[in-house]
């Protein structure tokens, strides 16, 4: 996917560098960045999260080919400044994986307590009556009968929509 194709998605404050680039991933995390990802800078929460526009230059070394930011960085990649990079990261993911949850019944669960044992008392009914079910939640993502440990309950963009994807079992190792 080259970058200019996120351009009508997305409000831009600003772009720099050539938007024909090609995007073969996205990442967040500076760390996991590979040669021709996307690499997202998103606000830092304190005490949660650092702000990853402090990790822009180490996801250009990494091999970043371009980045999405919310304030000038000066990494010398093609960028595209946005107002809320969360947002955007939520629009390019589903965008890059051809929006998966199109294609998909998805079922929710939200309270306080039980989520865990509802969920899993969810799928064992859908899989007794022959569907092919997931699950993701607080330990873990299951695709089928592959069990990946996960390291958050509430997956970011990038890993939930490369699971809600045909290749996910393949992403999953990657992300």
């Amino acid at each position: 996917m080259k970058l200019k194709e996120l351009i009508p998605l997305l409000t831009i404050v600003k772009t720099e560098g050539n938007p024909e680039v090609e995007i073969t991933g996205i990442q967040m995390d500076s760390r996991k960045v590979r040669p021709g990802d996307l690499f997202i800078c998103i606000p830092g929460i304190p005490g949660l999260q650092e702000d990853r526009h402090l990790f822009a230059e180490e996801a250009v070394r990494a091999g970043a080919a371009a980045l999405v930011t919310e304030r000038e960085v000066g990494a010398g990649v093609p960028t595209l400044q946005v107002p809320d990079a969360r947002y955007a990261m939520a629009v390019i993911c589903a965008h890059y994986y051809s929006y998966p949850s199109h294609d998909l019944k998805l079922i929710g669960v939200t309270g306080t307590n039980g989520k865990t044992t509802v969920s899993h008392m969810i799928e064992s009914i859908l899989k007794h009556a022959g569907f092919r079910t997931g699950l993701m939640g607080n330990i873990g993502t299951k695709i089928g009968d592959t069990l990946l440990e996960t390291d958050i309950n509430t997956q970011e963009p990038p890993v939930l929509q490369a699971n809600l994807t045909s290749k996910s079992e393949v992403q999953l190792h990657r992300l």
